[in-house]
């Protein structure tokens, strides 16, 4: 898949039959709840806006993983010309639809953060993270995926550290590490992108120490 239509997001993200409760009740489709379909419909807007050819240079431009079209909200920035063109399109985008992009334009500055700090990670500790960014990103690019950059915990008492908590799901922490990567536990404050987009891009909320390396994740 290339760039997908503003309908083909909608059913995608239907499809997902992600698990959703407001005020106490299930909602059987987010996709036609009056609370959650306005924010759905401007992250549509920034598909279909890819597709018209006025936009089209603001919205696209070319992966540096493989060469082919994308949306720019799953690009990593090369140069100051593409952080101009993202101010551009975000004054594009916003006033069109008055409303958040959380699972585009958080997700884009979390893709540009991991990017570029696992590289400087391998570096120093020769490690492999960043071909496995590189690996999900293009997965990401290619199926013109939407990810919402998770990034605030619920946090807990905001005087202790993650480590020192009562409860420590009050921060995402990793509680098991096997052969085929970690399995985490916690809680993030919720944010509209969390229930758009097809992939959350997990990063933690503040300055980790040593001795909460757990929380580093």
């Amino acid at each position: 898949m290339a760039l997908m239509t503003g309908e083909q997001y909608l059913d995608s993200i239907k499809k997902m039959k992600t698990k959703v409760y407001i005020r106490g009740e299930q909602v059987k489709d987010i996709t036609s709840h009056p609370e959650i379909r306005p924010t759905l419909n401007a992250i549509a807007l920034s598909y279909d806006l890819a597709l018209d050819p006025e936009n089209e240079s603001t919205y696209t431009c070319n992966s540096h993983l493989t060469g082919e079209k994308i949306n720019m909200f799953t690009h990593v920035h090369h140069s100051q010309d593409d952080l101009v063109r993202r101010v551009q399109q975000m004054k594009n985008l916003t006033p069109r639809h008055g409303g958040c992009v959380g699972a585009r334009c958080v997700g884009s500055d979390a893709i540009n953060a991991i990017y570029a700090i696992s590289f400087d990670m391998d570096k120093k500790l020769n490690t492999n993270y960043h071909e496995r960014v590189k690996k999900w990103l293009k997965y990401i690019q290619e199926n013109d995926l939407a990810v919402s950059g998770m990034v605030t915990d619920a946090k807990g008492d905001r005087r202790l550290k993650p480590g020192q908590q009562a409860d420590p799901d009050c921060y995402v922490h990793v509680v098991k590490e096997t052969k085929d990567g970690i399995i985490v536990r916690g809680a993030k404050a919720h944010q509209s992108g969390a229930l758009h987009a097809h992939e959350n891009l997990i990063l933690p909320t503040e300055a980790i120490s040593p001795e909460d390396k757990a929380y580093a994740v």
